[in-house]
């Protein structure tokens, strides 16, 4: 790396300036941009030589149940958070009025023709909201999402009820692990998760499990399916690196 310079200033190339993902690098002292990807004279090992300060061990999250046997692995994920019980008598709530509202429509308390229509159509967007809100409290309840590794694949699947995303992905097919942090602003405030996401041998994005409340439970992952999968931890742009640190 010391051996390579800036072509338009002619300032020496940090390691610390390498993407590895995206195989560029910047100049420091002018913010020129350099795809090493395209130099013919390049080093094949030059990619492989950046690597993080070793990070402490995680410890297993109290939600996380592991099954390990040599390279197969499988984590089952429970949902279930206490906060999101108000959800329950909402959805009754909710629902309740939903099924008295149409009982009163299909039971011709309400005018008949194209204003009867309005009232039986009006409603729908309230119904999406209320099977949604519904579906998230049972979902709460009773689901787990099952990350398993085995030699050929790595699979994520959320059960009993269906849930997005579902990923299979051939393990071959796996360059690196890291965690993003997931901000979304809302009326009643700001809240932040964690995903997990990984990086293929094409160089693409792929998001693997989101909705991680806990960075913790992020970084254990990332942790633990790169020492089952034989991927040396090295640093991706955008990923977190610890608590309130982001590359």
């Amino acid at each position: 790396m010391q051996s390579l310079s800036c072509r338009a200033c002619a300032a020496p190339l940090s390691a610390n300036a390498l993407d590895r993902r995206l195989a560029i690098i910047t100049c420091a002292s002018c913010g020129s941009i350099f795809d090493l990807s395209r130099r013919k004279d390049r080093d094949p090992a030059l990619l492989a030589t950046e690597e993080r300060p070793e990070r402490a061990p995680v410890a297993l999250p109290a939600s996380f149940r592991v099954e390990r046997i040599g390279k197969r692995m499988t984590v089952r994920i429970r949902w279930f958070k206490p906060a999101l019980l108000m959800l329950i008598p909402f959805a009754i709530a909710w629902n309740a009025f939903l099924v008295g509202w149409y009982a009163n429509v299909l039971g011709g308390d309400v005018p008949s023709g194209s204003f009867g229509m309005v009232f039986a159509v009006f409603p729908i967007g309230h119904v999406a909201v209320g099977i949604g809100v519904a579906y998230r409290a049972l979902a709460n309840l009773f689901n787990r999402t099952l990350v398993k590794v085995t030699p050929a694949k790595l699979s994520v699947n959320h059960l009993p009820l269906p849930w997005w995303p579902i990923r299979s992905v051939p393990v071959r097919e796996i360059e690196q692990l890291y965690v993003t942090r997931k901000v979304r602003r809302g009326k009643n405030g700001t809240s932040v998760g964690y995903e997990l996401r990984a990086v293929t041998r094409q160089h693409a994005a792929m998001l693997l499990l989101g909705g991680l409340d806990d960075l913790d439970q992020a970084l254990w992952l990332e942790q633990e399916l790169e020492d089952v999968l034989d991927i040396r931890d090295r640093a991706v742009a955008g990923e977190v690196k610890d608590e309130g640190v982001q590359l």
